[in-house]
């Protein structure tokens, strides 16, 4: 069931609690005679909420271990027996999500000797909470195997199932462990894709683009060809999937993977960007204005993003902020404005001096100022 108010502005490491590790402890104990229930909730909760997130996965996943069978596969199967019914659709959120995240990654810790048992279990537990994470073990360790089930997982008719098999290869999944193989050589990801890009959940496609954009990090030609193949008769489904698996390259102006979303060299006969103030303090906003005149006798489509050239340690840092995509029609001027704000978050802080301010479409710099931020 979707989570409450109340429990999506809790932070994520207080959903791993002694109320979960109790709920727990009952299912388990419910499927296994010899499961010592009291013990596990004394182990499992002591200096449990001492530790972050990942931590207290990990130590309630080592409880788990110590307080079930020694013998994998039998307690796999309870696992698997302990398991509430699977999400009946791709909106759904199970309501004991982070506690099935426990049994993923007691899975991923204790079952890599016995890889059917491993693979059985994770395709019961990805039906309710997903085992990006705890496959990639598996991945690296019998990468034949591992590619072998997930090649027949990509037709399997639970899209929870599907996705796994995109969500779990992704080279650079975030939080999870870096498939090294995968960013070397991006090709057997890329004929598991092949499966999933037209599937018929939106749940599964946005796996797929996002695992594109992974990929875009190191191979970007690779990527930019097979978006080109793919929106050769694309349905609009795939070529919004197409469209969200190059942004980090739209974004970067990689003129490939702009003529593959049809955004060709701009023709430009004027450019201008101007900022006001152009002295802020470190906290403060800009207003940026800008104007292109068309050089085109045919209207043209623009991509308009512009990148701020932030101040380091040591020199600068480019960031590139969108703005707008539109059309231009032939001969005409456009004009737009934007704020653009200065204020320090948790992955920027703001250091004095003249930041360079540039004006990108379709990826080419058209004109540039600056702005000088002042310490508070």
């Amino acid at each position: 069931m979707p989570a409450d108010k109340a429990t999506e502005n809790r932070p994520f490491k207080d959903l791993i609690n002694v109320a979960v590790v109790s709920e727990l402890a009952a299912r388990l104990a419910a499927v296994d005679d010899d499961f010592a229930e009291q013990d596990f909730i004394a182990a499992a909760s002591d200096g449990l909420l001492d530790l972050e997130l990942k931590d207290r996965i990990r130590h309630v996943a080592g409880a788990v271990k110590t307080h079930l069978a020694d013998d994998f596969p039998t307690a796999a199967r309870h696992v698997v027996a302990c398991l509430p019914p699977p999400l009946q659709s791709t909106e759904e959120v199970t309501s004991g999500g982070f506690m099935i995240w426990v049994l993923c990654q007691y899975v991923q810790d204790s079952g890599l000797e016995h890889f059917e048992a491993a693979f059985a279990a994770m395709k019961e537990l990805t039906q309710r909470f997903s085992c990006e994470f705890a496959v990639r073990p598996y991945l690296v360790r019998y990468p034949e195997r591992s590619m072998a089930m997930l090649h027949e997982w990509a037709a399997d008719a639970n899209p929870h199932v599907r996705r796994l098999v995109s969500e779990g290869t992704r080279p650079r999944l975030p939080w999870g462990q870096r498939l090294r193989a995968f960013v070397a050589d991006p090709e057997p990801t890329l004929a598991l894709l092949e499966h999933l890009k037209d599937d018929p959940e939106l749940y599964v496609r946005r796996s797929v683009a996002n695992h594109l954009n992974d990929i875009a990090k190191d191979h970007p030609e690779r990527t930019v060809q097979v978006c080109g193949q793919w929106m050769q008769g694309a349905s609009k489904e795939r070529a919004w999937l197409v469209r969200h698996a190059l942004r980090s390259l739209v974004k970067a102006g990689h003129s490939g993977a702009l003529a593959v979303l049809g955004f060709g060299p701009a023709e430009v006969a004027e450019a201008t960007l101007e900022v006001t103030p152009d002295r802020v303090a470190i906290g403060g906003h800009v207003r940026l204005s800008l104007r292109l005149v068309s050089a085109s006798s045919a209207a043209q489509q623009l991509v308009i993003d512009y990148a701020v050239h932030y101040q380091k340690a040591r020199g600068t840092s480019p960031k590139v902020f969108k703005w707008r995509t539109c059309s231009l029609p032939a001969n005409e001027a456009l004009s737009a404005d934007k704020k653009q704000h200065f204020k320090d978050v948790s992955v920027r802080r703001h250091r004095p001096g003249p930041h360079r301010i540039v004006l990108l479409v379709n990826g080419a710099e058209m004109a540039e100022t600056t702005v000088t931020l002042l310490a508070d």
